[in-house]
Formats: structure tokens, sequence, C-alpha cells
């Protein structure tokens, strides 16, 4: 995972997640993922709205 990733991880779900994640793929050797491309973030124009609609579709 690209430090890009983790830094919307710890953003999105908080640093304790992330670093959990980050101990998962060093006990895990995820060598696998390497070769993945990085995940497309979405830019949105108004990003209050944006996360609205995502808390409503989560709902």
């Amino acid at each position: 995972m690209r430090r890009a990733e983790r830094a919307r991880l710890a953003l999105v779900h908080g640093k304790g997640y992330c670093w959990d994640v980050e101990r998962a793929e060093k006990e895990g050797g995820l060598g696998s993922e390497a070769s993945l491309p990085p995940l497309v973030l979405e830019t949105h124009e108004n990003p209050r709205e944006a996360a609205l609609a995502a808390a409503r579709r989560r709902v």
C-alpha cells in the first residue's frame, strides 16, 4: 500500500486503523499487492455534499 493510500486511511478511519493495516502488511508480507495500480481518489467540487452523500449510502 502506498503512502498516500495510508494517509487517506488515517483521515477516513483514524490513525489506529492505519497502524493496524501497516502492521498487517509487515507481518503478512503482501508482495502480491505491489504490482497493483494505486487507488483512484475522487475529488469533489463540494466535499461537504460528497461526505453527506457517502453517509446516506452507508445507512
